[in-house]
């Protein structure tokens, strides 16, 4: 069916993985401090997200999945995204290990690094009971990032919002659409994205 090949291809191109790496790349488009950056500390960026939130989680998977500590990449068993998810928070503590240590990356990007960690640790606890949407989370944490940030450099961001509210409301679709969530795992999921990274950027950013 059209709809259900649709709805796995946005589950694919928006997997919570790649929405990290989104929303710096949105970012550094605008004309912004982070628009104006050097392309060289830009690919760095890019790269590390790339490498440590990508990369490495992916190969992590697929060699659990070798050795059957999950069933597939979906990981449809909640219990199966556990490991996965503290491989994200370790990894993504490396990079921002690496940034601190390079003392050129704009803090606002370390602290979307500590929040990604701080919601990777948060859903890997809720995950141990009840299935949230990641994917969701994702959408979210992404959301919040993009709208805070763009609140502390005044940046003008009306057309990327009207693209965030399209693009979540079609992750959310595709999700309950597969009947891979149920609809309160899908909201609250979005909740707690948003909410658990505006608190965290908040507290960095103004303490």
């Amino acid at each position: 069916m059209v709809k259900k090949r649709i709805a796995e291809i946005i589950s694919v191109l928006f997997h919570p993985l790649f929405m990290p790496l989104y929303a710096v790349l949105v970012l550094f488009q605008t004309s912004s401090r982070l628009g104006i950056m050097h392309s060289a500390l830009k690919n760095y960026i890019y790269g590390m997200f790339a490498i440590s939130l990508i990369i490495i989680p992916l190969l992590m998977v697929l060699a659990f999945q070798s050795i059957r500590w999950v069933e597939s990449l979906q990981m449809n068993d909640k219990r199966e995204r556990f490991l996965p998810l503290i491989i994200v928070a370790i990894s993504a503590m490396s990079a921002y290990y690496l940034f601190h240590r390079s003392g050129i990356v704009p803090k606002i990007i370390m602290y979307f690094i500590v929040a990604i960690t701080i919601n990777s640790l948060l859903t890997a606890l809720i995950t141990l009971f009840w299935k949230i949407s990641t994917h969701m989370i994702g959408a979210g944490g992404v959301a919040a990032y993009i709208l805070f940030t763009a609140l502390v450099y005044w940046i003008d961001i009306e057309l990327i919002i009207v693209v965030l509210i399209f693009i979540i409301a079609a992750i959310a679709f595709a999700r309950l659409y597969l009947q891979k969530h149920s609809p309160t795992e899908v909201y609250l999921g979005f909740i707690q994205g948003f909410s658990v990274t505006t608190a965290i950027l908040f507290y960095l950013v103004f303490n």
